[in-house]
Parts: structure tokens; sequence; C-alpha cells
């Protein structure tokens, strides 16, 4: 079964690539994911110095070997365990809201 993951990766300097060089740091990690089963990249958050990835995958060691394979550094890896936004207390209360970020996933549809 899939589950959520954020990856965390600190990478001093990312703030001074230009779109290019992005574009081909992208490209060259989606490669990576086309020859890997059970690894799926979401999206991601990219600051000064670091990116926020957003990954469905097995397990944690998926996305390790994902990441070595990729040559992309990894600071830390979580599972999420939930998922929320700002309608979630209006879902909450509507009883239709779902918090398990797995069941989630499973749904396919997202949140009801």
């Amino acid at each position: 079964m899939l589950r959520k993951f954020l990856i965390e990766r600190e990478a001093i300097g990312l703030d001074v690539f230009t779109p290019d060089e992005l574009a081909d740091m992208i490209d060259m990690s989606k490669d990576v994911l086309g020859e890997m089963v059970g690894v799926q990249w979401q999206f991601s958050f990219i600051a000064a110095d670091r990116t926020y990835s957003v990954y469905l995958a097995e397990s944690e060691d998926d996305l390790r070997e994902y990441s070595r394979v990729a040559g992309l550094p990894v600071t830390r890896i979580v599972q999420i365990k939930a998922v929320a936004d700002a309608a979630t207390p209006l879902r909450a209360r509507e009883g239709t809201v779902v918090a398990d970020a797995d069941r989630h996933l499973r749904s396919g549809s997202g949140y009801r």
C-alpha cells in the first residue's frame, strides 16, 4: 500500500538556480522515478535553501533508494499521518472530513 511522505532536502544555493537549471533537476528526478516502481512524486515547495516534497511510496527505504539513485540529498523523511487545510474544520463539523492520509489515498477521490 502506498503511503504519503514528506521529504525535506537541504539544498544550499537553490535560490540562485536559473529556471533552466531547476527544470533540468526536475527532469532528471522524473527520469529516475520513471524507472522505479512504488514511488510517485506529488509536488514540492521550493524555498531559498531547501525543498519540501510530497511523495507516495511503499516505504521510507524506497524513498531513500530513489534519492540515492537520483543524487538528491535527504535531510529528513516523515510519514504524513493526516492532511488538513482551511476547510477542514467545516468538513469535520459536517462529518465529511477524512483525516487519515492513508484512507484519503485509498478513496482515490480526495475529501468528500
